[in-house]
């Protein structure tokens, strides 16, 4: 098992969304209604770079004495998703779920070649790396009156709870001498 990082044709950016909802009414007193939207996009960036270290070989006199040539690829991708589920029955009685999904990921491939201690030594690193962000969020929700009615007050009861989490993933590979 290993990496290989190589040259690839560059996908394309992208996005779609979409939302639905409706509701519904049945029985005498009995309403139900769903509200839901997704959206995904992806996006790529390429960038090339020469990174330069120079040193003093006199008083006037500057000496190259490091230089990489660093080309980097990032495919950042964006999820998200909504869902609200609503039912209304009785007089003044509610009970709704709410979802919420959020989650951005980024892939970056890394090549850095060039020459640390002179121009005669080659080196070449491979930098992998995945990030992950995401939250996911659930409330639910109950709306009830009092058994006995007081200026138009109501019981508004609820449950929520929520999870993130964050994962990177990092690989070097060399080959050569050591960057610093």
């Amino acid at each position: 098992q290993g990496y290989d990082v190589n040259a690839q044709q560059l996908g394309t950016n992208g996005s779609f969304a979409l939302g639905v909802g409706d509701a519904f009414a049945f029985a005498d007193d009995w309403r139900a209604g769903y509200l839901g939207s997704l959206r995904y996009a992806q996006s790529w960036d390429n960038s090339d770079e020469v990174r330069r270290k120079f040193g003093n070989a006199g008083p006037d006199e500057l000496v190259e004495i490091a230089e990489f040539q660093r080309d980097k690829t990032e495919r950042n991708i964006d999820l998200s998703a909504f869902l609200n589920l609503s039912v209304e029955f009785a007089e003044d009685h509610k009970v709704s779920s709410v979802s919420t999904l959020v989650r951005q990921s980024t892939d970056t491939t890394r090549i850095d070649e060039g020459f640390n201690e002179g121009p005669d030594d080659i080196s070449r690193y491979f930098q992998l790396e995945w990030e992950e962000n995401a939250l996911l969020v659930q409330q639910f929700l109950g709306q009830h009156p009092p058994i006995q009615r007081r200026a138009n007050r109501c019981i508004v009861g609820g449950s929520r709870r929520g999870r993130a989490h964050r994962h990177v993933q990092a690989d070097v590979v060399a080959s050569g001498t050591e960057f610093q």
